[in-house]
């Protein structure tokens, strides 16, 4: 029951995120009713890939960690640049605005006169301690932030239900026009269906699709209160969205949602970059004299979200770029890591080994067509490269530094097929 719980926690943990929220009053704003099709294309295909990364078979060969996957896939150069690309630039860039935006709603909606940024830094101490502790305790934190952040959104769902619709629109003649970005759009809110580890594969599974029904709940609801240019224009329609159905109080509920869903997230990338770190000791990787300073990489790491939100990055319209382009190379970790899972798993025959495949091929070409269709490709393309280039520098300090210090034996070896 506890992983049960511990699961959900995790795979929600970016989907009730405000990054989410918003991209899906988005897409119901460009694409009506067919955004529909594109969360569930997105819901399946995280299905698709959670059991491809879940199989319970990888973890009885040894590969229970995100580093040996990789590694036993691609090597461990491969391995550590997609770890570092993949995860730590999402981290930093997605919670200084979102934390930001958490202390922005705090002051709009509950507390006029406290400074926003100072709230914005008190979540993100908040954070940081809650790190320090056991995995249980920021687990046990992690659950209640999702749970209350979904029992927001299903509440005003269903208040949304005997709330009049917009004036300027019929909830059924809601269209639009199908797009492969759409796809992309819905593919997004699913990502963090990688968070867990060693979770029983068919709760995550479960909990994909208890998400996948929320979202489209939240993007009909959006598509019956709002009109469809505000959808696609405003940053914070979700904040119109909660006002049209419960007035007053549906503004102060969509607070709740916001914050605990910045907690949520941030806790959730704080929470795998600490991992990151204690897979990097295990694997050999560290000096073993770095087991005393676990404590360190997470400091630095908030350390470096505080400097970035003290430095008004979080009011620069760059930010958001930069945002997309740490999507851009999450879904390549995710699409390199199901390729590798696939790579490395036992199969009863070649059609099965090669149908795993398709979820993470799919996962890459995804992330490039994020890229390909985005305005400001030309940014995005070096930005990726430049983070990719800076990772690729860390993993090979790393390799140069200890390498030849790492017990290989602790190491699966890469298969041959």
């Amino acid at each position: 029951m506890d992983k049960a719980i511990f699961s959900v926690g995790l795979v929600l943990a970016w989907l009730v995120t405000p990054e989410s929220l918003v991209i899906v009053t988005r897409g119901s704003g460009m694409g009506g009713l067919m955004f529909i099709g594109a969360l569930i294309c997105g819901g399946l295909l995280a299905l698709a890939n959670t059991m491809v990364i879940h199989n319970p078979k990888l973890v009885s060969a040894g590969y229970d960690q995100d580093l040996l996957v990789l590694a036993g896939g691609f090597g461990r150069v491969v391995a550590l640049v997609t770890l570092f690309s993949g995860r730590i630039p999402i981290l930093l860039l997605a919670a200084t605005g979102m934390l930001v935006s958490a202390g922005f709603v705090f002051n709009e909606i509950f507390v006029y006169w406290f400074p926003n940024f100072l709230f914005a830094f008190l979540l993100l101490a908040l954070l940081t301690i809650f790190q320090l502790f056991a995995h249980k305790y920021v687990l046990g934190f992690q659950n209640a932030l999702v749970l209350l952040a979904v029992s927001g959104l299903l509440l005003l769902g269903v208040l949304g239900v005997f709330a009049q619709p917009a004036a300027s629109q019929s909830y059924s003649g809601v269209a639009g026009s199908f797009s492969l970005i759409l796809i992309g759009m819905g593919c997004i809110p699913f990502l963090g269906f990688d968070f867990p580890r060693q979770a029983e594969r068919r709760l995550v599974m479960l909990s994909i699709t208890g998400g996948m029904v929320l979202l489209v709940i939240w993007s009909l609801l959006a598509m019956k209160m709002v009109d469809p240019a505000r959808l696609t224009e405003s940053a914070v329609a979700h904040r119109s969205i909660a006002r049209a159905v419960a007035g007053e109080q549906g503004g102060y509920l969509i607070g709740m949602v916001v914050i605990c869903g910045v907690l949520a997230g941030c806790n959730a990338l704080l929470h795998i970059n600490r991992q990151i770190f204690s897979d990097l000791l295990k694997a050999g990787f560290l000096p073993s004299p770095f087991s005393r300073y676990m404590w360190l990489p997470i400091v630095i790491l908030a350390a470096m979200i505080g400097i970035m939100m003290f430095s008004g990055l979080a009011g620069d319209i760059m930010l958001e770029t930069q945002i997309r382009a740490a999507v851009i190379l999450w879904f390549g970790y995710l699409g390199l890591r199901s390729v590798a899972a696939a790579h490395l798993s036992e199969f009863s025959s070649l059609f099965i080994r090669t149908l795993a495949y398709l979820p993470g091929v799919l996962t890459i070409f995804i992330g490039g067509l994020l890229m390909l269709n985005n305005p400001q490709m030309t940014s995005l393309l070096f930005l990726v490269l430049g983070v990719v280039a800076g990772a690729l520098l860390l993993a090979l300090t790393i390799l140069v530094g200890h390498g030849r210090h790492l017990p290989y034996n602790q190491l699966p070896r890469r298969k041959k097929k």
